[in-house]
């Protein structure tokens, strides 16, 4: 989060005001019921700071609320954007992304479309089996064409759904696909 208001640092009377009312940030963590408050309280910081910041610069706001209202409102508005954040879809995009768990990057031609797609190899249903580009090509000449589109577009951390609504094809007909390659995936890594 960046805001105008925490440009500068705080002088001495919004200091002294931060420390005064710092117990409204634990009062807030504790009425949530957080099982990992330190990382909720780091995240917060700086909301906290964006709290007290606004409430002594706005005259307004301070005739109208007092400050345990203003603190306890941004913290809500800090931890919905945290979980906000932590919940968003995160889609591989199609230059690739770097990720240092596990990651191969291959570049893979659509026959169909003749693009030439640049992924990184996050196969969810092989359970951590090192792929090279060889074992990814013969799983790719194996599956029909609507199952290729499929390994590609989850190659591409598409969801479920995303790719159920782009191919047009039911859940169950989904389910079924899936199924279809997991299998061929399974019996060309025994290979």
């Amino acid at each position: 989060m960046k805001s105008k208001y925490l440009d500068k640092p705080f002088d001495n009377f919004e200091q002294d005001f931060a420390d005064k009312n710092y117990y409204l940030m634990d009062k807030y963590l504790n009425s949530r019921k957080l099982k990992d408050k330190d990382e909720m309280r780091s995240a917060l910081g700086e909301y906290y700071m964006l709290a007290v910041r606004k409430y002594l610069k706005n005259e307004k706001l301070r005739k109208k609320y007092n400050f345990e209202a203003i603190c306890i409102m941004t913290l809500k508005m800090g931890e919905s954007n945290y979980w906000r954040a932590l919940n968003r879809k995160k889609r591989c995009p199609i230059g690739g992304i770097i990720s240092y768990d596990d990651f191969r990057t291959s570049y893979t031609e659509d026959n169909n479309c003749n693009i030439v797609l640049e992924c990184n190899i996050y196969i969810e249903f092989v359970d951590n089996y090192a792929i090279n580009m060889a074992m990814a090509e013969a799983i790719y000449n194996e599956l029909s064409t609507v199952e290729q589109k499929i390994f590609l577009y989850r190659f591409n951390r598409w969801s479920d759904s995303e790719i159920r609504k782009e191919l047009n094809i039911s859940e169950y007909r989904y389910d079924k696909y899936l199924k279809e390659i997991k299998k061929k995936v399974k019996r060309i890594i025994k290979e």
